[in-house]
């Protein structure tokens, strides 16, 4: 995925917080000018600024942090682009039906489940299917979702 950062093209969201910081930082106007340069100069390379996608993405990847990361890069909805796929591998290997914002919907189910386990230490309520379900899972979304990576980019060097 780092090969991504270094080639996407830059979205107007993100060279806006670019610019944003830029101007945000330093309290004398000769650092202000010289951040706003440097900003400049990162947006019209069109290459992203990592720091900016890093603050986009705090925390875990619950499904708006990660919605909110490809938009930025322009990608769109990242679940809209991999249900029809996921639905059908999903269905492959757990014999399991899904529904329209399943994806969705399970990401943010896995990472409550996961925060209930590492804040409060309640692991009694996970079965073992669950949690090979949830292999399986992350195994066909991160699938799926380089794969989106890989032809957005393509398009994007052509």
């Amino acid at each position: 995925m780092s090969h991504f950062f270094i080639n996407a093209s830059y979205s107007k969201s993100s060279s806006i917080k670019t610019l944003q910081k830029a101007v945000q930082k330093g309290e004398r106007e000769e650092d202000k000018i010289l951040t706003c340069n440097q900003a400049a100069a990162l947006i019209l390379s069109k290459k992203i600024n990592c720091l900016i996608f890093s603050e986009i993405i705090k925390g875990n990847p619950d499904p708006d942090n990660v919605k909110n990361l490809f938009d930025a890069l322009g990608v769109g909805s990242i679940f809209i682009l991999v249900k029809d796929d996921f639905k059908k591998q999903w269905k492959s290997q757990t014999k399991n039906e899904t529904h329209e914002t399943f994806v969705y919907d399970q990401l943010n189910s896995i990472l409550r489940e996961r925060h209930n386990v590492a804040h409060a230490a309640n692991v009694l309520n996970i079965a073992r299917k669950d949690l090979k379900e949830t292999v399986i899972f992350f195994k066909i979304l991160t699938l799926l979702i380089d794969k989106q990576l890989y032809h957005y980019v393509k398009v994007l060097l052509i």
